[in-house]
C-alpha cells in the first residue's frame, strides 16, 4: 500500500504540471454590483450605486510563475517517483529478512523434532537401563531433561515461524492471510 500510494500522488502531480503547462488560455473576470448607499458620493443622501470591473489576466506574462510551478510539479513528481522506489527497495529487503528468518525457523524445527526424536529413543534407553540394574536415576532425569529441552526448542521454533509469518503479512501491508478465492489464486 504504500508504494501504490506514492505511486498515485507521483501520478497526481505529474498530471498537475502538466495541466499548468497548457494554461495558455487568457482568463476574463467581469464583476459587477448594484445597492443603495448612505452617504452616496460625498452627499448626505440614500442613493443607487453601481460598480463594476473587468480583469483580464493571461498567464503569459506573468514573470514565468506558470512555468515555475511547472518545474516544481515535475520536481515533486521526480521526488514521489523515487521515495516510491526507495519505499519498494526498503520493502524487498525486508521480505528478503523475513524469508530468512522463516527458512531459519523452518529448519530449527526440523532439527528440534529430530532432537526430540533421539530423546525419546535415549529416554526409553535410560529407563530400560534403571530397570536393567545398569544404569542410574541421574541417567533418566538427563534423558527427561534433554526431551523438556528439545519440547522447548519445538515451541520456540513454531513461534519463530510464526513471528515470521507475522512480518510477513505486515510487510505485505494485512492484516490476516491471504485466502484462495474460488478459481484457487490468492486475493
Amino acid at each position: 500500500p504504500p508504494v501504490r500510494q506514492l505511486r498515485a500522488a507521483q501520478r497526481a502531480a505529474a498530471h498537475t504540471a502538466r495541466s499548468q503547462a497548457r494554461t495558455y488560455v487568457p482568463t476574463l473576470s467581469l464583476a459587477a454590483t448594484a445597492g443603495l448607499r448612505y452617504p452616496r458620493a460625498l452627499a448626505l443622501e440614500f442613493g443607487p450605486v453601481l460598480e463594476g470591473a473587468a480583469v483580464l489576466s493571461w498567464e503569459a506574462f506573468d514573470s514565468g510563475l506558470r512555468r515555475a510551478r511547472v518545474r516544481e510539479g515535475e520536481a515533486q513528481a521526480l521526488r514521489l517517483g523515487a521515495q516510491a522506489e526507495a519505499t519498494a527497495r526498503e520493502l524487498e529487503r525486508e521480505l528478503i529478512e523475513v524469508e530468512a528468518r522463516a527458512a531459519s525457523a523452518s529448519a530449527d524445527l526440523v532439527s528440534a523434532r529430530e532432537t526430540l526424536r533421539q530423546n525419546e529413543v535415549y529416554l526409553r534407553v535410560a529407563r530400560a537401563a534403571v530397570e536393567a540394574g545398569t544404569g542410574t536415576e541421574l541417567d533418566v532425569h538427563q534423558a527427561q531433561l534433554a526431551l523438556d529441552r528439545a519440547r522447548i526448542a519445538i515451541q520456540r521454533a513454531l513461534l519463530d515461524a510464526a513471528l515470521a509469518e507475522a512480518q510477513r503479512l505486515l510487510v505485505w501491508g494485512r492484516t490476516r492471510p491471504p485466502v484462495a478465492d474460488e478459481a484457487g489464486g490468492k486475493r
